[in-house]
């Protein structure tokens, strides 16, 4: 049931995808909550606000939010920026645990959908919604993993090279956990569940999930993979690909576990050493 779901999504500069992404998503989840990390001169706002198509809306505590028709939006903007410290505008975990905070005090909620301002739900996802959320309810898993189209030069193509190909199994390899449920997380449990710091400049590969402390009634969560993919949009064109790869390397430079984030740009590193390969792809 979409009463039962919320997304929480951070954003930042993500007009071009944010109004479709939130289309498909208010197909499985009644209440979508965005923070805004400092976007400037786009429409990002406007877009998301059009997916939801306000007939009310109302401010609380300075976030909008936007209800109409079964559909309800939080916008919030990031109370962080502008920083007069310029090492305090980018922190991945702190936006995140802020996000995931308002979450818990905000919205009445089973079950979590996490995504990203330029990634939105397949049709296939759609689909097969019903089968996740069965999983959930049925206490098959806790944490469900989604796997990632990487969209390349065209929205009907996709990168299948290195780690963006797709594994035994023939789901894609690059997959991971956006969904979850608190069904059987005890209440104080749930308090304490947060993002955890990984060891990363900027906070970043903090999971899409807090996963630290996250316990449940009989103790370790389960998890399992659904093939549901996911789209995704933010290395579409080479000038996105290049702002990407220029921004990871001036908040978190020498990564040498993230390959210096060169598969970004298409250069050959140990998760993609290259060429570069494209198979046609459909939203079908």
């Amino acid at each position: 049931m979409r009463e039962d779901w919320v997304c929480m999504m951070r954003c930042r500069h993500e007009e071009r995808w944010i109004r479709r992404s939130l289309e498909r998503t208010f197909e499985v989840c009644k209440t979508v909550i965005i923070l805004d990390d400092g976007s400037e001169n786009d429409d990002m706002w406007r877009e998301a606000v059009r997916a939801t198509i306000p007939v009310q809306a109302h401010r609380v505590g300075g976030v909008e939010i936007y209800a109409h028709a079964g559909k309800s939006l939080h916008y919030i903007e990031s109370p962080f920026r502008p920083t007069v410290r310029e090492k305090e505008a980018v922190s991945e975990i702190r936006d995140k645990n802020f996000l995931w905070s308002y979450a818990k005090a905000r919205a009445n909620f089973r079950h979590i959908l996490c995504l990203d301002g330029d990634e939105m739900l397949s049709r296939e996802a759609i689909r097969a919604w019903p089968h996740i959320e069965q999983r959930l309810n049925e206490d098959i898993d806790d944490i469900i993993t989604l796997p990632f189209i990487y969209l390349w030069d065209a929205e009907n193509q996709r990168r299948v090279d290195g780690l963006y190909g797709d594994g035994g199994d023939g789901i894609a390899k690059l997959r991971f956990p956006r969904v979850f449920t608190i069904d059987r997380v005890p209440q104080d449990v749930l308090f304490d569940m947060r993002f955890s710091w990984q060891g990363t400049k900027g906070g970043f590969h903090c999971g899409s999930i807090p996963r630290e402390n996250f316990v449940t009634t009989a103790g370790a969560w389960k998890g399992g993979v659904v093939n549901a993919p996911v789209v995704h949009f933010g290395y579409i064109d080479d000038p996105l690909r290049q702002r990407k790869f220029v921004f990871y390397n001036t908040i978190d430079p020498g990564n040498q576990f993230e390959g210096e984030y060169k598969h970004i740009i298409g250069q050959p590193d140990q998760h993609a050493p290259g060429p570069v390969q494209l198979v046609p792809w459909e939203d079908a």
